[in-house]
């Protein structure tokens, strides 16, 4: 779902449709503790979206920091999944407190029985001698954006061409915002992207608008899931997370707005319905049990 939608339907559901009581901004803010809310409150099997890869890390002297990953760790210690030997053995994942415990002689660390512990920000592996390693972690959802800036074409006064810019996360590649859907606040009107030019964040669109785009304007892109544009370049345009979660989520910000508004009963109500739907999830990931018998 897009933000835009999520931001309507907050806004619809705490009966503010015009915003007179809470804003965009104070929605999108609303959104974004919603959505750290809900990723915290769910099992990390529903994560899937926020899972990520990265291979062949260098280690120095039997560690590597956390900040040297491609994106910021969901959790601290909790966000990594697995650790794993470039072209080895995954290793096992213990505490820093149980490192005594793997002082003996027979349960020394070796590459084919390797170890790791999250410590200080830092991922410590175990023999010191691994050099290179693959980690498997969560990442932090991306913040969600709404609004982004628009401003007068530099080829000049138009209805069809305005510019954005680069402090709002625009793509510097051409085309990349072609059919995408988009609405203007100054204007009140809806348009079809039908071009980009990268170097200059210069949008084509069409209809052309009633009036020629101006300065400090505002526009937003209009996305749905089952739209074909590549998601790469709409990155916080819409929710990271799976489409099934995103009730959660707007739930959970309508909770946040029904505080800020002083309504307990419906903050209870509307927190009441997004933990019954989590609390549903999370009974139906499965749980693995020992090999021994059954009483």
């Amino acid at each position: 779902m897009d933000v835009s939608r999520m931001v309507e339907m907050v806004s619809d559901r705490v009966g503010d449709a015009n915003k007179q009581l809470f804003t965009d901004l104070f929605l999108l803010k609303a959104l974004n503790k919603a959505q750290v809310q809900a990723i915290q409150l769910l099992d990390n099997d529903y994560m899937t979206e926020l899972e990520e890869l990265e291979t062949n890390l260098t280690v120095t002297d039997g560690s590597i920091a956390l900040s040297g990953l491609g994106h910021t760790v969901l959790g601290g210690e909790e966000g990594i999944l697995l650790v794993k030997i470039n072209g080895g053995e995954y290793c096992n994942q213990i505490t820093e407190k149980e490192l005594k415990e793997k002082e003996g002689y027979y349960k020394t660390a070796s590459i084919q029985d390797p170890y790791c512990y999250v410590f200080a920000n830092r991922i410590y592996v175990l023999p010191t001698t691994i050099t290179k390693i693959d980690v498997y972690y969560l990442r932090t959802p991306t913040d969600l954006k709404y609004w982004l800036n628009a401003d007068q074409a530099d080829s000049g006064s138009s209805t069809t061409k305005f510019d954005g810019r680069s402090a709002d996360g625009l793509s510097a590649v051409n085309d990349v915002y072609n059919n995408a859907p988009i609405f203007h606040d100054q204007n009140d009107e809806f348009h079809v992207v039908t071009d980009y030019v990268g170097a200059d964040y210069e949008f084509a669109v069409l209809p052309a608008g009633s009036v020629a785009f101006a300065e400090s304007q505002e526009f937003h892109f209009i996305l749905n899931d089952f739209d074909t544009l590549s998601r790469t370049y709409f990155v916080g345009f819409m929710c990271d997370l799976n489409p099934a979660l995103h009730e959660i989520v707007i739930s959970l910000a309508e909770a946040i707005c029904w505080t800020m508004d002083g309504k307990t009963d419906r903050r209870q109500a509307a927190m009441g319905m997004a933990e019954m739907e989590i609390d549903m999830l999370n009974a139906m990931v499965e749980v693995a049990e020992g090999i021994g018998l059954k009483i």
